[in-house]
Parts: C-alpha cells; sequence; structure tokens
C-alpha cells in the first residue's frame, strides 16, 4: 500500500496561483486520488478554453496504443514490419529490425527531420499511407540501429498510428474520439477534419486543462492494486538520453521521465504552451495551459521549483566551465566539422575567443542564403558547451559518441535531436 500523499491538491493550486504574477495567463488542473480542482489567474482564459496541443499528440499515441495491446495481442517488443506487413520491398527494408517500443522511445534510428508534418503521406480519407511514409523515411541515412540511441522526432508516432489505423480500419482521429475523448467525456469540434491532426505534432487539435488532467487520470496509480493499461505499459521499460540534458533524466513510452518518480511532456505550438505532469507511484497529476508558452513554463519552473522537486540537484547541475589552459591543452579538432540530418547542417568551427567555439546553422533546403543561426559555444566538462546568446533549439550542445577510426567526435546533440558527423 502506498503511504499519504507528500502533496495535497489544495496546497499545490494555492502556492500556483500566488506565486504567478498577475499578467501570467495560465490554467492549472490538479488530480489526486481521483478528485480533479482547477484553476485559472487571468481573465479570458480559463481550465476549460482549449489550448493546441503540439508533441503532447504522442502521449495521445502511446495511450491508444497501451489501450489497445490486449485486443491487438502486441506488444512494445515486437516487430512494427510484421505489424504494418507494408506491401513494397522498400518499405519493408525501411523497416527492418525496428520494434513498437523504438517507436515509442525515439529510438527506431528514422532520420525525419525532413518531413514536415503536413506532408506526411495519406490516404483520401486522411489515414497515413504506409507504403510512401516508410519508403519517404527511409530515404534518408538512419541516424543509428534501432534501439541505439535517442533522436527525438515524429517518426515513431506516425508509424504506430498507422499501425492502429491499419489494425481497426478508421483515422487516427476516429480512434481518439472512440478509444480515448468519448470515454473520458473530451469534446471536440465535430467538423475536425483528419487531415488537419497529427499523431506526432498535433496539428489543430486542441484540448483544454480539463480534457488533458482527464486524460492524465489513465496512467495514475492506485493504491493498494497494479494498474493495467498506460501505466502497465509504462513500467516496461526506460532508455537513457544520448548525452547531457538537465531537464530530462530518459524516456518511456511516449513520455519524458524526470526526477523524483514524475513523467510528464511539454506542447508548445504557434505560441501556446502546455505542461502535463504525473507521479508514477502516487495518485496524483497535473495539467498547465497558456495561451503563452513562456506563462506556461513560468508556471511549470515556480510550481517544480519550490513545491514538488521535479529535479535532483545533481542531475541538474551545469558542468563546470573549463578555464583557458584546460581548454587550450584540449585536442579541439576532433570536435570540429559539419554535423548533418536530413534536414539542417551544424557547422562547428574554431573561435577566435579562448575557451569557445563557433557554431553556425544551415537549412539544407536553402544553403545558398548562408546561415541561419550563428553561435559561440563556451567549453565546460564533458564535451558540453553553452551557446551564447542561448537559444530555445540550441541552449547548450555537446559532442556525444567517438568514430573508431579517427576518434572524431560522433554525433552533436542539442538536448533533443542528434546530427551525425559528416566531414
Amino acid at each position: 500500500m502506498h503511504g499519504p500523499s507528500r502533496y495535497t491538491t489544495a496546497g499545490l493550486q494555492k502556492r500556483l496561483i500566488e506565486e504567478i504574477s498577475s499578467h501570467r495567463s495560465v490554467a492549472v488542473a490538479v488530480c489526486e486520488d481521483g478528485e480533479s480542482n482547477f484553476a485559472g489567474s487571468a481573465p479570458g482564459f480559463s481550465w476549460d478554453t482549449p489550448v493546441v496541443v503540439g508533441c503532447i499528440a504522442k502521449c495521445l499515441t502511446a495511450a491508444l496504443f497501451a489501450q489497445s495491446i490486449d485486443s491487438l495481442a502486441f506488444g512494445v517488443g515486437d516487430s512494427i514490419s510484421d505489424a504494418l506487413r507494408p506491401k513494397s520491398t522498400r518499405a519493408a527494408s525501411a523497416l527492418a529490425g525496428i520494434e513498437v517500443g523504438h517507436l515509442l522511445n525515439h529510438t527506431h534510428g528514422f532520420d525525419d527531420s525532413d518531413v514536415d508534418f503536413d506532408a506526411v503521406p495519406r490516404h483520401a480519407d486522411g489515414a497515413i499511407h504506409v507504403d510512401s511514409l516508410c519508403s519517404r523515411l527511409g530515404d534518408a541515412p538512419r541516424i543509428g540501429e534501432p534501439g541505439e540511441i535517442y533522436s527525438y522526432g515524429g517518426a515513431g508516432s506516425w508509424l504506430v498510428a498507422a499501425f492502429l489505423e491499419q489494425r481497426f480500419g478508421c483515422t487516427y482521429l476516429d480512434l481518439l474520439r472512440r478509444d480515448l475523448f468519448d470515454p473520458l467525456g473530451i469534446q471536440i469540434d465535430s467538423d475536425t477534419d483528419p487531415h488537419d491532426v497529427c499523431p506526432a505534432w498535433g496539428g489543430r487539435l486542441a484540448l483544454s486543462a480539463v480534457d488533458l488532467i482527464r486524460f492524465l487520470g489513465l496512467h495514475l496509480s492506485e493504491r493498494g492494486r497494479t494498474r493495467r493499461g498506460c501505466l502497465a505499459v509504462l513500467r516496461a521499460g526506460q532508455i537513457g538520453m544520448p548525452g547531457w540534458v538537465p531537464w530530462q533524466q530518459g524516456a518511456t513510452c511516449g513520455w519524458n521521465v524526470y526526477g523524483n518518480d514524475w513523467l510528464g511532456h511539454n506542447g508548445n505550438r504557434q505560441g501556446t504552451g502546455i505542461a502535463l505532469r504525473f507521479h508514477r507511484s502516487e495518485p496524483l497529476a497535473i495539467a498547465i495551459t497558456s495561451p503563452k508558452e513562456a506563462d506556461c513554463f513560468f508556471a511549470l519552473a515556480t510550481l517544480f521549483g519550490d513545491v514538488l522537486e521535479e529535479y535532483s540537484a545533481d542531475f541538474v547541475r551545469f558542468p563546470r566551465l573549463l578555464d583557458s589552459d584546460t581548454w587550450d591543452a584540449k585536442d579541439q579538432s576532433r570536435l570540429l566539422g559539419d554535423y548533418e540530418n536530413a534536414r539542417w547542417r551544424v557547422r562547428i568551427a574554431e573561435s577566435s575567443r579562448s575557451g569557445f567555439l563557433r557554431m553556425r546553422v544551415f537549412d539544407r533546403r536553402t544553403l545558398s542564403s548562408g546561415s541561419i543561426l550563428d553561435r559561440h559555444l563556451r567549453a565546460a566538462e564533458s564535451d558540453v558547451f553553452l551557446a551564447v546568446p542561448p537559444g530555445i533549439d540550441y541552449p547548450f550542445a555537446q559532442f556525444v559518441g567517438e568514430e573508431p577510426a579517427t576518434g572524431h567526435a560522433k554525433y552533436f546533440w542539442n538536448g533533443r535531436q542528434l546530427w551525425r558527423f559528416a566531414g
């Protein structure tokens, strides 16, 4: 049996709302032991105001799979090629060696950086076209072998959704309504088009804090007994990150793993923000939504920094910056060069400033236009570098792995995706 919760619903809401200044537009929903409470901090935005879900869609997709495991007779360790049975040899070859769990954990090895969510091939009814998608994903060299290394993207959720569509004979949107939304009392616009809903990045799908806390309830533990479905799948395994990242310790079946047994995911699209968190052993969940991304994550930092201890101090600590003498003694040449994925090129060069490298980012679709980002990287321990000035997509960088023949760094890592060394 679990003991009493270390946290109280009333205390969480009171502290959160008290510490958010009046100009912040945030709604919060908290569920503890099956009882939900809601609060908002600004006129015109409330806990029942829908917000575009963004990559929270990945969690919806993982939940659809988890809820269907018994009826599918298929698990996270099974082959996605056997599940999808693509018709073309090319598509089947692209899926070789990939398990369903690799798709949910972003360890499938696909480089989907050049496939925009609105460019995912579909049938006329909005269902994903399996062979076309697999062939498209197979066009780019793999980041790694299946199960080898994590790199965040959309391919896993697209393929899991395609499998569910194929098995149940309806679109992803129909599955959301039938298996998740209707049983939970979640309503979305009746005229929503299946083409406008993405299993990875959300598309135009929007949910409120009330909707999201109902969804999180599927993942909560129940005191005194083990729960099947979503929670059981989440306990199936956890993978680590390929490099240092202060806000995440690992991933498991569509969710990010944080400190002190918290799981969750963040979503941001079109300037809005969503933060979901639930505890793996206590029946407690929190959903924060805002029409302003910065306000959402200010609220999240307030809540978890002061109350919930989401992170451990050792994990968050930034590696020690290197002094000039230490930096000068390092072999910098093993870090220099171009790192690429299908869409982007990151060029690392020497800097005139001691203790720094220079980073330039190029869009490979428009290389002739020059770099779209130019930053200096301040050297720290463990080949971690702090971006100066910092940015949302490149707050820091780390060089991970090693090419066996040369000793050169194998990957460039920004806390979310990997770029392969290209020379």
